[in-house]
């Protein structure tokens, strides 16, 4: 027979324990008077003496130096921004910093393996623009429509394919459309663009490269005659792109489509057409919501904040009237301009001829392209002892459509009749203002060891290669040298 087990109730007792008042009124007074508090109302004590720190704290803070500051309206040029004229032509464009400069590949390599990269930038008087802080954008094209006949391929690449691609003739003209599939002329591409980088890397001068030499100028795209062949497929269109994002590593790129390295490989886009409405607004609907190319047969991807960091930029339709584009449309332009979030605007065609209104039109729209910074106001110690730290309290606007493209850095100086006695790189890229305000803290170290005296704080953004001030704020206190004079600050023992 089985044991039967027993089983406990465990039943909860009631130990609540019950102190009268007055025990508790002693065992309190013996405690207080432990940690030496000798009365309850003493305890009153404790928060004035509280207050009594803060006030001597505060009494014993550095005077805050807080001031306000006011854009100004004037049109002025900038790096990487604004209008850009063919560097062929020695005219300048209003507010411009940068020029076009387009070659064929029969231009840059006459000879097989023999690169004439010197003429290229005589034609182009790189000298003349370089030497005025010009930036340049290239273009590299295998086929320009123009006199039926002609090649813009070199002769012996012609004889190395064995002619292989379609002589034509259309409405924009005629020329020769090589077999781009064929793998003599990738190979020899690749080589042509690792010559071009060769010679272009370290040299601050190439601002922007649109990626061309498919199709017709580059844009990706041949007239739809019958005889012509075809463009390739994605997978080796895709190489002529790779030619490019290999060898020319920090420039920056863009392409005429949203195709997919533009997200993979963060590039840019180019709108060849500014300034007709069905072509600009048809593109940045493909750039918002996607789309497919049948000339290559490619997806077209969804991208529409890619301006936020990598640029935006168009060209002027050539076959538009400049001087009925300025005045008799105006808004519809700079619509078109405002929302692409443009970084520069390639205008080929002549601007000499333009009429007032129509010049004083497009120095107006310079204010649609790229960036504009200025500084709301600043907030800063007006003294700080030697081996301490002075915070500044900014905020930074950003007027324009697009932030500045690149490793730009933001950097505070201490300067002291005209030259600079401490220089504080700080952890803020110019990329990072996007348009907007933007509210900034950032910190300078003075050393154990640094000179007491009166200096000027001053702000400034600067070139890459120069490590230099580069940019112009849009304020009165914006010096010649592009330092920002905030105000002063004193540094004391």
């Amino acid at each position: 027979m089985q044991r039967r087990r027993r089983r406990w109730r465990l039943r909860r007792i009631n130990t609540r324990l019950y102190i009268p008042s007055e025990e508790v009124r002693r065992l309190r007074s013996e405690r207080m008077r432990e940690f030496g508090v000798r009365r309850v109302r003493y305890l009153v004590a404790i928060p004035m003496l509280i207050l009594a720190i803060l006030l001597v704290a505060w009494l014993k803070m550095p005077d805050l130096e807080d001031v306000q500051y006011q854009p100004i309206e004037d049109p002025f040029g900038n790096p990487l921004i604004g209008w850009a004229t063919p560097a062929t032509d020695l005219r300048e464009a209003p507010c411009g910093t940068l020029v076009y400069a387009e070659a064929t590949w029969r231009e840059l390599e006459p000879e097989m393996d023999q690169f004439d990269l010197d003429g290229f930038e005589r034609k182009n008087h790189f000298e003349h623009w370089l030497g005025k802080g010009y930036g340049i954008i290239l273009r590299i094209v295998a086929d320009r429509p123009g006199e039926p006949g002609h090649m813009d391929i070199p002769d012996w690449l012609y004889e190395m394919i064995d002619g292989e691609g379609v002589f034509y003739e259309g409405a924009e003209g005629g020329g020769f459309s090589p077999n781009y599939a064929n793998m003599a002329v990738r190979n020899r591409h690749n080589a042509l663009i690792w010559a071009i980088a060769e010679r272009y890397n370290d040299n601050p001068g190439l601002a922007f490269v649109e990626i061309g030499s498919l199709g017709h100028d580059g844009l990706w795209r041949v007239t739809g005659e019958e005889e012509m062949l075809p463009l390739p497929p994605p997978n080796i269109a895709r190489s002529y792109t790779w030619h490019y994002t290999d060898a020319l590593g920090d420039v920056l790129k863009l392409m005429c489509r949203p195709y997919r390295e533009v997200r993979t490989l963060s590039l840019g886009i180019y709108n060849p057409s500014l300034g007709d409405a069905e072509i600009t607004w048809d593109l940045l609907d493909t750039i918002a919501h996607g789309g497919y190319d049948e000339q290559i047969a490619a997806d077209l991807y969804p991208i529409g904040d890619f301006w936020t960091c990598s640029p935006s930029a168009a060209h002027i339709d050539p076959a538009l009237e400049l001087e009925a584009l300025f005045t008799d449309e105006p808004g519809a332009l700079e619509r078109q301009m405002r929302e692409s979030h443009l970084s520069y605007a390639v205008v080929r065609q002549p601007l000499d001829g333009l009429s007032e209104r129509a010049h004083d039109e497009m120095t107006r729209a310079t204010f649609l392209m790229g960036y504009r910074f200025w500084v709301r106001s600043a907030a800063w110690n007006s003294s700080v002892r030697r081996g301490y730290r002075s915070t500044v309290r900014m905020e930074i606007r950003n007027d324009g459509v697009a932030p500045l493209y690149g490793q730009w850095q933001v950097a505070l100086a201490l300067q002291q009749g005209g030259e600079i006695a401490l220089l504080e790189p700080v952890a803020l890229n110019a990329i990072d203002i996007q348009p907007g305000k933007h509210s900034v803290y950032i910190w300078i170290d003075i050393p154990l060891g640094f000179k007491t005296g009166v200096y000027e704080l001053t702000l400034g953004i600067l070139d890459p290669q120069t490590e230099a001030p580069a940019i112009r704020f849009a304020m009165e206190e914006c010096g010649d040298d592009l330092w920002v004079r905030l105000g002063e600050l004193a540094v004391v023992n």
